[in-house]
């Protein structure tokens, strides 16, 4: 079962998934249930509480984008925490739990995250909007459609991760001040 609970809060509904979850099994749920913001980053592979660590992204889309709160277990004060989407402190490939003070501290226990129940597509990626509009072909554009979307152009870009194993992308581009990158 990938959902631990859902509340609905009017066009959005916050959902709780277990850290252990494979993040692409919460997409795919997501997607089946009509819900929006986890589609762009359909086949990453990985769990649900290293998605909260890494914050991972693709398609225009960061999983700090629709994280609400990380539930965590603290291995110094030995009790139950949790952080607030703002505490989280995220960046590119980057948060909080990665930082040399706290890397190793926290477990992640599970993540709540808020989906939207109305249309949200975030297609301003790449070639991603054309892809999608291609695929409806003049029919609604749905989760699950970008979902598909999304997972075709992965495979056209990468092995398939049954037989030939992937940890993800493991590269950060780099991050320069302004007076570098203008030169």
């Amino acid at each position: 079962n990938v959902v631990a609970q859902a509340r609905s809060r009017g066009e959005q509904i916050e959902v709780s998934v277990g850290a252990g979850v494979v993040f692409d099994d919460f997409c795919k749920w997501a997607s089946e249930q009509g819900l929006w913001g986890v589609e762009n980053l359909s086949g990453i592979p990985g769990e649900v509480g290293a998605s909260a660590v890494q914050n991972i992204g693709a398609y225009g889309v960061e999983v700090k984008d629709v994280i609400r709160t990380v539930y965590c277990y603290d291995l110094h004060q030995e009790e139950f925490v949790h952080f607030d989407v703002s505490q989280c402190a995220y960046g590119y490939r980057d948060s909080v739990f990665k930082h040399p003070d706290r890397r190793g501290r926290f477990i992640v226990t599970h993540v709540v995250f808020r989906l939207d129940t109305v249309a949200d597509p975030r297609l301003g990626y790449g070639h991603l909007e054309q892809a999608v509009r291609d695929a409806a072909a003049g029919a609604e554009i749905t989760p699950q459609l970008v979902r598909n979307t999304v997972l075709k152009i992965r495979n056209e870009k990468l092995p398939d991760v049954s037989s030939v194993g992937s940890a993800g992308s493991f590269f950060k581009n780099p991050v320069v001040e302004r007076s570098v990158y203008e030169r």
